[in-house]
């Protein structure tokens, strides 16, 4: 009996041994595709889709902003703190990237944003974004038509909540 539990423990420990590697090696994979930059933090990650924040790439998106094409961008400009939402029309089908950014004079004002689809499903979704936290992009699979961006914004000296969505 007693040899018995033991081979059977080492047999569960060599089959956690291969499904950790096996686990390791996919989330991998997943990033590797999408080529995030070294300050990237992870918000959220899929098949299709991963979800970071960067301060390097918030600067380097904002200088070539102008010069990415075509880029579909809306926003917001809030006085006080509320709920609302905007539509941004997606022009491309297949890979695209989305960029959201919350823009104030105070650190302290903060914005909780999701983004749902034409069918009104939710397809993008983030905890509060202040602006010293850098922008956070998106690299996904979308169809074209209009997505609305939701928010819940906390303020009292005003912000900006923006949405770029253009090909990758």
């Amino acid at each position: 009996m007693k040899i018995t539990k033991r081979i059977l423990s080492i047999v569960l420990a060599l089959c956690f041994c291969i499904i950790g590697t096996t686990s390791v090696s996919a989330a991998e994979t997943e990033t590797a595709i999408f080529d995030l930059p070294d300050d990237a933090i992870i918000l959220y990650q899929d098949a299709d889709t991963v979800m970071y924040q960067s301060k390097s790439e918030s600067d380097s998106f904002n200088m070539i902003n102008s010069a990415r094409t075509p880029v579909d961008y809306e926003s917001v400009w809030l006085n006080k703190s509320k709920s609302g939402s905007f539509r941004i029309y997606n022009s491309r089908n297949g890979k695209v990237g989305i960029t959201w950014k919350v823009e104030s004079n105070s650190n302290d004002s903060h914005a909780q944003i999701y983004m749902t689809n034409s069918y009104g499903l939710v397809v993008l979704a983030t905890y509060d974004v202040h602006p010293s936290d850098g922008d956070v992009f998106f690299r996904t699979t979308g169809a074209k038509g209009y997505y609305t961006l939701n928010y819940i914004a906390e303020t009292t000296v005003g912000m900006r909540i923006m949405c770029w969505m253009y090909d990758i």
